[in-house]
């Protein structure tokens, strides 16, 4: 018999202690919760379900643009300032902000700056600069009263560069992002700044030195990811990690809204496991799952006005069905896009059906978020380290904290693999424990290496 004061205690444990590890969760607002049966997400449908959300770990929620995609061109101060009007009135923003913030969680709002960077970097006119500090600080602190329960606690800019073109005298790390991102700490000083380079192949370190932010989504590692080719995951990684300043953070992902989604991809659920768990378990950084990713959501793809086919939004999957409360179907009227749509009833990918599956991927998405909870090692300031081994379809490397380590060997191809690690004296491969993984796959008493089937995914808590 279900018991729900047993399974309400069972669940508050089990999310107190993953929130002692930041994990950001993307929403698309208008396609996932609707909670007045109008066709949009909205802010309370995104209330209604912080219990899903915290019930795998996400201990923060990034918002899409929530101002009017349509003011976006304009150099008004109030361009930042108006609610697409489908995602609820302020009374409901508010309603959802505090009651983030009572679960002890945080909200990041994301802005797209592209039309404004332009439009500084080609005008002399300093109001153009000046309305959109006012605009954007607005937010910061929308009532004015210095108490920040109702407010973001990071804002997620997209595109930010310092030029434009090579050819531009003009820095827009000096003229807009220095003075923007000063205004809004000096508002709230813990406020965090997050950024999507303009430059996939970034690092991040200029946007940390001459743009002052805070915190880097890592596009060059989530490339390198997704191609499975070892050499430039390690090299990715080394840029991502290991030179990172000193409070400073870098966010893992693997999917977002410019991506497409990642399950269009990789088909293989298997190699999906992979590079969700090289994703989680690499390095000191704060992971990010874009909303329907953790069950492996496809996409629906569109052809835009520049002819070029695009990924759009989904109504996330909540049912086995395609029908269902909530299901915010925003473009069922919409001929193109409801034709494309990618999602079709009881093709095993819902929550519903995931949910009931023990080996499904969000299951799968559980259990890692679990051992990132638990092991010490795993959380974000666990030192990452590439652990040598002979063949270039394994990647093998440690985690280790004061107080934990763990060994993380993963297979990047879909044929079985003979590893072997290097012995670099830092890995006794006869003391470990198994915390993921097939427990076939072991060393040999007194070898290194190890047999591996395509993808494995294989954890080990190395004993000292």
């Amino acid at each position: 018999m279900f018991k729900p004061f047993a399974y309400l205690v069972c669940l508050l444990s089990f999310t107190s202690l993953l929130a002692q590890s930041e994990v950001i969760y993307t929403i698309h607002q208008r396609s996932f919760f609707d909670s007045n049966a109008d066709g949009n997400g909205d802010f309370t449908g995104i209330k209604q379900k912080l219990d899903y959300l915290q019930s795998f770990g996400v201990t923060t929620i990034q918002l899409s643009p929530v101002y009017q995609l349509e003011d976006k061109k304009s150099d008004a101060t109030t361009a930042f300032e108006k609610f697409v009007p489908q995602y609820g009135i302020f009374k409901e923003y508010i309603g959802l902000v505090n009651e983030v913030h009572h679960r002890g969680m945080k909200i990041y709002f994301e802005f797209e700056m592209d039309y404004l960077q332009a439009a500084i970097a080609n005008s002399e006119d300093p109001k153009v600069k000046n309305n959109a500090v006012k605009g954007l600080t607005y937010w910061a602190d929308p009532n004015k009263d210095k108490n920040f329960y109702d407010a973001p606690d990071g804002f997620v800019f997209t595109g930010m560069a310092d030029k434009l073109n090579p050819t531009d005298k003009v820095s827009l790390f000096k003229e807009l992002w220095l003075p923007l991102i000063a205004s809004l700490k000096k508002i709230n000083p813990k406020l965090q700044i997050v950024t999507y380079p303009a430059d996939k192949n970034s690092s991040g370190y200029e946007y940390f030195e001459k743009a002052g932010v805070d915190v880097v989504y890592s596009s060059k590692l989530q490339h390198a990811i997704t191609t499975f080719n070892k050499q430039a995951i390690i090299t990715a990684a080394d840029s991502a990690f290991v030179k990172l300043p000193e409070g400073k953070r870098s966010i893992l992902y693997i999917e977002d809204n410019n991506t497409g989604r990642i399950a269009d991809k990789l088909t293989n659920t298997k190699k999906l496991q992979a590079a969700t768990a090289l994703t989680l378990l690499m390095g000191v950084g704060t992971p990010s799952i874009h909303y329907g990713q953790e069950i492996g959501m496809k996409g629906g793809l569109i052809k835009a006005k520049d002819d070029t086919v695009q990924p759009f939004p989904e109504a996330f999957e909540w049912y086995k069905d395609d029908n269902g409360t909530g299901m915010a179907y925003w473009y069922k009227d919409i001929a193109p896009l409801w034709s494309s749509r990618a999602a079709k009833p009881a093709d095993g990918i819902s929550l519903e059906e995931e949910q009931a599956d023990a080996n499904s991927l969000f299951k799968f998405y559980i259990s890692l978020y679990r051992l990132n909870a638990l092991e010490l090692a795993l959380k974000d300031k666990g030192v990452y380290k590439d652990q040598p081994n002979d063949n270039d379809d394994v990647i093998s490397f440690t985690r280790s904290a004061k107080v934990g380590e763990v060994l993380v060997v993963v297979n990047l191809s879909d044929k079985p693999q003979v590893a072997m690690l290097e012995n670099t004296g830092e890995v006794k491969v006869d003391k470990l424990k198994l915390l993921m993984g097939d427990p076939k796959v072991v060393f040999p008493r007194g070898g290194r290496t190890l047999n591996l089937p395509p993808y494995t995914v294989q954890v080990w808590r190395v004993l000292h």
